[in-house]
């Protein structure tokens, strides 16, 4: 573009936190029961999912805001099979 300088202005690292689940899934759910006051504490972790990240939001606040979401999280829930090592 015309006028625009070439150099950039400011350059920086992107990090992300990939789960240890084999398959990287999308975990999106409520703390476990066994944390204190879980359902006050909605999580989204791992790596891989910057597309869906305007869906995310909405999920995640009608989680944090209205305590459910009419979109079908289930597959994403964190479940027992992720804690048993804890457990």
């Amino acid at each position: 573009m015309t006028g625009l300088d070439p150099t950039p202005y400011y350059t920086s690292t992107c990090l992300i936190a990939l789960s240890n689940l084999k398959n990287k899934e999308l975990l999106l759910d409520f703390a476990p029961d066994f944390v204190p006051n879980n359902k006050d504490i909605v999580i989204y972790a791992t790596g891989w999912a910057a597309k869906f990240i305007p869906l995310l939001g909405e999920i995640l606040s009608q989680l944090t805001l209205d305590g459910t979401t009419p979109y079908d999280i289930e597959p994403f829930q964190l479940g027992y099979k992720y804690f048993k090592s804890i457990l």
